[in-house]
């Protein structure tokens, strides 16, 4: 990976169970890192697999490790603002490609703008 593709800023953010005024629980996302990533839509031929496999996978994010990190599908998001506004990405996988403990890439789903 070519460190100088990591131009997004990003916050890597995990879910915890919180209560609302009411005590009911409700999910609150909490900042577990700060750093640079890259963003990569998927490509047709990517995007058509995991549309076949029943993914809803639209982005490829890749970062560096976070050492004591470890990135679980549906419990982490990443939030990426631009000058465009703030843009959140739900964690489908994590996934160490090289298994060497030096990049993740994580599939994610982007979500609807609120």
């Amino acid at each position: 990976m070519n460190p100088g593709l990591l131009r997004h800023p990003f916050r890597l953010e995990r879910k915890v169970t919180g209560q609302d005024e009411a005590g009911r629980a409700e999910p609150v996302w909490l900042p577990v890192v700060e750093t640079m990533a890259a963003i990569q839509p998927l490509r047709g031929s990517e995007y058509f697999l995991a549309e076949r496999e029943g993914s809803d996978t639209t982005h490829k994010v890749t970062i560096r490790a976070v050492p004591g990190v470890r990135v679980q599908p549906h419990e982490h998001r990443v939030v990426v603002t631009d000058p465009a506004g703030e843009r959140v990405f739900e964690v489908q996988s994590a996934l160490d490609l090289e298994e060497r403990g030096a990049w993740l890439t994580l599939m994610c789903r982007e979500e609807a703008a609120a």
